[in-house]
């Protein structure tokens, strides 16, 4: 039986993620800022996409809620 892969501590190596797995856990930064600097203007029907898993998913959720909050109290406005 091969020996599990190890670092070069001598601890097992880490299974790489899937590059899908890792593609969903990243924040694209440039859409972010995009959707960021809509809000900022007033736009708030921007929305970062919904298939984010983990921390970024997590933003992702988080700032398309307070896109909605705004949106709805701005349309209260008018």
């Amino acid at each position: 039986m091969p020996n599990a892969p190890t670092t070069g501590n001598g601890r097992p190596a880490k299974r790489a993620r899937s590059k899908r797995a890792a593609a969903a856990d990243h924040l694209d930064l440039e859409q972010l800022l995009g959707v960021l600097t809509a809000i900022r203007k007033g736009d708030f029907s921007m929305r970062m996409p919904v298939a984010k898993t983990g921390v970024a998913g997590k933003v992702a959720d988080t700032l398309n809620e307070i896109a909605e909050l705004n949106q709805e109290m701005a349309q209260e406005l008018e």
